[in-house]
């Protein structure tokens, strides 16, 4: 005889439920592109530059990217570049790799039109924002994984791409309520999928196969502490976030002061108020620039 199932045993199926759709719908996502190790490799073996912008080349749509991104003042310094060949020849081999890691993460924060387009695109600009805030960062601390903390940095918020439809479901009127309440938007994820952004990051960085360290980092952000690998890739992580987070604020003529003696992980890193001055204004010129290429890449 089948008995009903009570309310309390509903809500706990439709949770199960909920979870294996979302992680179901990570897991669709397509692979990671290899270009960037695949070029990081040839760098360090000091492979001619046809050999380099052969594997760029290889994935048309990052050959492109690599052409817009690698215009702005940022990355490339205002080298006038005509090819890819010039921009294996021109840039640094740093900030080559980077753009290469910009230009394959693009194709995961774009939306099907519309408003869930725009929110994608708002995702991908912070994104950025805080990939450059990690590699300024990591720059000034003498950070011997600057690349690691990029990646991570611009990968962090990959959760919120599969979440956005399910947040538009089960999150959406009652975000007004948690923010009445001050409740941290990962922790109303959390109770309303059953998952938030940074765990379902985690899970598609491991996926794609990225290093312990940098999905420890992107399933962290939010908790650097709980981090089991490399925990100070982690506040990197979360401090890039915060200071994207301000200057975007900044831009949109929302005065915010950050206050790094008050940030724990601002602390342990050593980033004074002083750098983290220095930080926001290097950030912001870079933003004004790039901004104007992201939505070409």
């Amino acid at each position: 005889m089948i008995r009903d199932l009570d309310e309390g045993e509903i809500r706990a199926l439709h949770f199960e439920l909920l979870l294996k759709d979302i992680i179901a719908t990570a897991e669709r996502l397509p692979p990671f592109p290899d270009v960037a190790w695949k070029v990081a490799a040839l760098i360090r073996k000091s492979a001619p530059a046809k050999e380099i912008e052969a594997v760029i080349r290889s994935d048309p749509r990052i050959a492109a990217g690599v052409l817009t991104l690698g215009q702005s003042g940022h990355y490339g310094r205002n080298a006038r570049l005509g090819s890819v060949e010039d921009a294996v020849v021109l840039l640094e081999s740093g900030k080559l790799v980077e753009i290469i890691l910009s230009a394959s993460a693009s194709r995961y924060f774009e939306g099907e039109g519309g408003e869930q387009e725009m929110k994608h695109t708002e995702v991908w600009k912070h994104s950025v924002a805080a990939a450059v805030a990690a590699e300024i960062t990591a720059r000034k601390l003498k950070d011997r994984k600057a690349l690691t903390v990029f990646t991570a940095s611009l990968l962090h918020d990959i959760g919120k791409t599969v979440l956005d439809l399910y947040k538009k479901i089960y999150i959406d009127s009652r975000i007004c309520e948690a923010a009445r309440e001050n409740a941290p938007l990962i922790d109303l994820e959390s109770t309303a999928l059953g998952i938030n952004h940074q765990e379902l990051g985690e899970h598609i960085c491991r996926r794609w196969r990225f290093p312990p360290e940098v999905v420890s980092a992107v399933g962290n952000h939010h908790c650097p502490q709980k981090a089991a690998s490399d925990p100070h890739i982690a506040a990197m992580v979360h401090a890039a976030n915060v200071m994207a987070r301000a200057a975007e604020k900044n831009r949109d003529k929302e005065s915010v002061t950050l206050e790094p003696a008050r940030d724990p992980f601002f602390i342990r890193l050593g980033i004074s108020e002083k750098m983290t001055a220095e930080i926001m204004e290097e950030l912001e010129l870079a933003m004004d620039d790039i901004h104007l290429f992201l939505v070409s890449c």
